[in-house]
Order: structure tokens, then sequence, then C-alpha cells
């Protein structure tokens, strides 16, 4: 017999098996060890989601992630002109590879949380909300230049309440003064400069201030609408090339 049953023979008495673990059983019986099986490891993160605050031991910090020096540096130049490319080349990447970098960069979760910190930080100090860009925008708006500036029917006029004759024979312009006028009339003129021919006021883009306040305010919805010939549905076109066997 083999010598795993014969060992069991001789000895003449039950063989307590509890006191064996399953190699010495195996090799008793079958006079060899048997291989271990490898053991199947099965990734906690494919059941539940676990935060990493969880993971560490209790009072235990986490590392802290900082910006590199170079990353650190273009937030800096970011923040003065908002162009990636040149905040780039000023945080020392290369000129070549500017454009990719600074793209990179801005697509980068750390940089991007920074820029956002830094605005946040810069918008607070100033005290900028939404409310007050929309109330500097709607005085551009709706600015009305009589308000500023004050003319006649005619140069001989001298019925108007406005602009009085200046016996120059030309029509009457009158600036009204900045100790008189409103502050959102201010507010909406961008330029008074003095000239050959006097004063000149330029008031700002009414216009532009319009489609920005619309835009912020969600009125303009941009929509591209596919139609055929005088409005009628698009009829699809197949195309189909028959070659040569």
């Amino acid at each position: 017999m083999l010598g795993g049953f014969a060992v069991l023979k001789d000895l003449h008495r039950p063989l307590a098996v509890d006191t064996f673990d399953t190699n010495t059983i195996c090799t008793l019986v079958h006079g060899a060890t048997p291989k271990p099986e490898p053991q199947r490891t099965i990734s906690v993160a494919r059941f539940k989601r676990i935060s990493p605050h969880a993971l560490r031991p209790q009072g235990a910090s986490m590392p802290a992630t900082e910006l590199t020096p170079k990353q650190a540096r273009f937030v800096e130049e970011f923040m003065i002109d908002l162009n990636a490319t040149q905040a780039a080349k000023r945080a020392g990447y290369s000129e070549l590879t500017a454009q990719v970098q600074g793209s990179r960069l801005l697509s980068n979760v750390m940089v991007g949380e920074a820029i956002a910190a830094r605005q946040a930080a810069i918008a607070q100090k100033l005290g900028v909300t939404q409310e007050r860009i929309v109330a500097e925008l709607a005085k551009i708006a709706f600015s009305d230049i009589r308000k500023a500036v004050q003319w006649g029917r005619s140069p001989i006029d001298t019925e108007s309440e406005n602009a009085k004759p200046n016996g120059l024979g030309i029509y009457p312009v009158e600036l009204v003064g900045s100790d008189k006028i409103d502050d959102d009339t201010a507010a909406a003129i961008s330029e008074v400069s003095l000239t050959q021919t006097g004063i000149k006021i330029k008031m700002h883009d009414k216009k532009s201030a319009l489609v920005d306040l619309g835009k912020h305010l969600g009125m303009f919805k941009e929509r591209v609408e596919h139609t055929g010939k005088d409005g009628a549905a698009l009829v699809p076109v197949i195309n189909v090339t028959v070659g040569r066997p």
C-alpha cells in the first residue's frame, strides 16, 4: 500500500483529523503536497466608492497638493490679461509650445481651482457681484445722450430751453457740466476730450451693452434651423457610387 495508508494502519488508533491541516492530510493520503491555489483579490472600488479620507488612519493628515512653481506663476500671469498663451510664455514655458501649454494648464483641475480662487478673492475684495455688473450694463444700454449734451433747433433759435445761440452762425451745442450730470449718464460716457474744434464726447456702445445684458439674462437663445428652399423641409440626398467589378 501507499505510504500514507501504511502509516494509518500501523497507528492502530483513530486519527484526529482536526489536528492536521489540509496539506498534511493530502500528504498522508496522496504522498504529495498540492500547489496552493492563487489568491483572488477583489477590489473594493468595484462595489463601493470610498473616500480617500475614510481610508487613512484616524488622526493622520492628507498630503498637501500644491502647484508647481511654473503653474503658480502661470496663474498669476493669467490673471493679468486672461490670455493663456501669453501667460504661459511669461511663466517660463517655451514660446514654441506656449499655446498648447496654456490650453493644457487651463484644463488642469488644480490650476483651474487656483484661478477660480483668485477670481473669487478679487471679486470679494472689490465688491464685484453679478448684480453690480448687470446694473452697469443697464446704465450703458439705456443711456440717453440728451442728458449729457444739449443742442438747439437752429443757429438763431432763441426759444430753445437747451442751448442758446452762440453768435457764430452755427448750431448751438452745449455739454452738461460734470457737476450737474447724473451718475447713470456719467457712467455711460467713455470719453470726453478737447479738440481743435471744441469738446468731444463719446458714449459707450449701446448695442453691445444691450446684447451682453440680454445674454446674461438668458433672453437670447442661439438656435440653428435647417430648412430647404422657401422654408420647406429638407429632403435627404443619398449619393451612390457604382464602380466597375
